[in-house]
C-alpha cells in the first residue's frame, strides 16, 4: 500500500519540475534531461502496470478468485507502478548514459573527417560531423585547457556567419561562462545551458541582447563589449599570409 500514495506524489513532483523548466526557459525542448527522464520513467512504469493488470485482472480474496473492475485496475496500477519505477527510472538513466557515451565516441571517430564550417586556428569553430553541426570552444583554466563541444542548428550557423557582432558576443560570453563552470565546485555547462545562451545571443532582439551582455558582464565581472570588439577586430585584421602577399605585390 506504500506506493499507492508515494507514486502519485512522485509523478506530481516530476510533472511540476517539467512545467517549471518549460515556463522558465519558454520551451519544452529546454527541459533538463534528468527531470524529463524521471517523469518519462514514471509514466512508463504506470503504463506497464496497466498492461500487466489488463492482461490478468484477477486476484484471490477469501479463497475465491475475483475480477477487478476498470476503476480498481487504475488504482492498483499505482501500487505496482511504484515498485516498477524503482527499476525503470534508474534503467532509463543508465540507458541515457550509454547513449551519451556512444555519441561521444562517434564524435571522436568522426573528427578525422570533420568539415570545418566556421572558425580558424584556436578560435571557436563549427564543424560538420555526420551531417550535424557542432560549436567547439577551447577554454583555458589554470594549467589545463578544456574543449567544449555543443550541437547547434543550421539557423544558428547562419547567424554566426552573417552577424559578426553576435558571433563575437557568443565567443566572449561563452568563454567566461564555460571557464566559470570548470572551477572546482561548479557544475559543468550542459547542452541545454548552452542552447539557452545561443538563443539569448543569436536569436534575440537588440534590446534583449544588450540586457544579456549587461547581465553577463555583471555576473562574471567582464567587459563583454570590449572583448567582443577585440574579437571582431582580430577576425577582420589581415592575416600574416595576406601581409606577405601584399608585400610581394608592392615589390
Amino acid at each position: 500500500m506504500l506506493m499507492l500514495y508515494l507514486f502519485p506524489l512522485a509523478v506530481l513532483g516530476a510533472f511540476v519540475a517539467v512545467v517549471a523548466d518549460a515556463v522558465r526557459f519558454r520551451s519544452l525542448l529546454e527541459v533538463r534531461a534528468g527531470v524529463g527522464l524521471v517523469l518519462g520513467g514514471l509514466v512508463a512504469s504506470y503504463g506497464l502496470a496497466l498492461v500487466l493488470l489488463a492482461l490478468n485482472p484477477t486476484f484471490e480474496h477469501n479463497n475465491s478468485v475475483s475480477r477487478m473492475n476498470v476503476r480498481e485496475i487504475f488504482v492498483w496500477a499505482l501500487e505496482i507502478a511504484g515498485w516498477l519505477a524503482l527499476v525503470i527510472v534508474p534503467a532509463a538513466f543508465g540507458l541515457w548514459s550509454l547513449l551519451r557515451a556512444w555519441e561521444r565516441r562517434r564524435h571522436e571517430r568522426g573528427d578525422a573527417s570533420a568539415l570545418r564550417r566556421m572558425g580558424e586556428g584556436f578560435e571557436p569553430h563549427v564543424n560538420e560531423i555526420g551531417g550535424r553541426l557542432y560549436y567547439s570552444q577551447l577554454v583555458g583554466f589554470g594549467p589545463s585547457e578544456v574543449e567544449f563541444r555543443f550541437p547547434i542548428r543550421q539557423r544558428d550557423l547562419a547567424v554566426l556567419l552573417d552577424e559578426p557582432w553576435r558571433r563575437a558576443v557568443l565567443e566572449v560570453a561563452g568563454h567566461y561562462m564555460l571557464q566559470h563552470s570548470t572551477m572546482p565546485g561548479r557544475i559543468r555547462m550542459t547542452e541545454a545551458d548552452f542552447r539557452r545562451v545561443v538563443r539569448a545571443v543569436l536569436h534575440s532582439t537588440p534590446e534583449q541582447l544588450q540586457r544579456f551582455i549587461t547581465r553577463v558582464g555583471r555576473d562574471y565581472n567582464v567587459d563583454v563589449m570590449f572583448f567582443a570588439s577585440e574579437a571582431m577586430a582580430r577576425r577582420t585584421a589581415p592575416s600574416s599570409t595576406d601581409k606577405r602577399a601584399a608585400s610581394c605585390t608592392e615589390t
